[in-house]
């Protein structure tokens, strides 16, 4: 960036929010977009959960669950080194993260993070944060590089639920689609939906249209500050074994 460099940088793009601060000053101070690579955001299928959110359709939402799992098998992973920001929150946890504040748009107030602790790197292989916001509704990140691969995330109203599945990686799904199954209070189906798209591609032309044109990307670097945030207080917790408050 201080070479006049436009940036799209991989998830996630600072292990502090200190760092991310550093990366919004340089972006601003010369005059480059820089946006932070959470590619799963620009399939379709998530602009459609937020429609069917604001359509009322389940209720005002009271609970929302993610889950993105999978097996990793090489021990000397990057995803196994602490040094270099591994463990499972952030390498796939940040997606479960990203998509109940980003997406869903839950505001926690209070983060607890638990998990199990790899005894020769020291990091987490699996763990699971716990999100509170001002009005008692709660949430649920769960991440593993240990378990089968999943990736989903569930919002639950009080007319029903939402089932967002593939929703971080279809590209790789049987089907290559993400689907989404509405149910009502009684557990019955009431809408289902695929949904074929390239994440890839649509983040890259958007970052590319704000080169162009001047503009902000849709997401920006104060919202990688909060990720950034969130992120780093979930490790704070799981370290000290604590829940934080006042976490906005």
């Amino acid at each position: 960036m201080q070479k006049g460099k436009h940036v799209l940088l991989e998830k996630p793009a600072a292990l502090t929010e200190a760092d991310m601060y550093d990366v919004k000053t340089a972006a601003q101070e010369n005059n480059v977009v820089f946006m932070e690579a959470f590619m799963y955001q620009f399939l379709c299928q998530h602009k459609r959960v937020r429609e069917l959110l604001e359509s009322g359709i389940i209720g005002d939402y009271l609970h929302v669950k993610a889950h993105f799992s999978w097996m990793l098998e090489d021990s000397g992973d990057i995803r196994l080194k602490p040094e270099l920001g591994g463990g499972a929150m952030r390498d796939v946890g940040c997606y479960g993260l990203h998509a109940v504040t980003q997406i869903v748009g839950f505001k926690p107030v209070q983060i607890s993070m638990s998990g199990k602790m790899d005894q020769d790197n020291g990091v987490d292989i699996t763990s699971t944060c716990v999100l509170i916001d001002d009005q008692k509704r709660t949430a649920e990140v769960t991440a593993s590089l240990e378990l089968s691969f999943i990736n989903r995330y569930e919002i639950f109203g009080p007319r029903g639920s939402i089932t967002v599945d593939c929703a971080f990686r279809p590209d790789v799904s049987d089907d290559k689609h993400g689907k989404i199954t509405v149910k009502d209070y009684n557990g019955s189906v009431i809408l289902f939906e695929r949904f074929k798209d390239d994440q890839y591609l649509n983040q890259i032309e958007h970052f590319h249209d704000c080169i162009l044109e001047g503009g902000n990307p849709d997401y920006n670097v104060d919202h990688s500050l909060k990720m950034a945030r969130y992120l780093e207080i979930s490790y704070q917790s799981l370290h000290s074994k604590s829940v934080v408050t006042n976490v906005n």
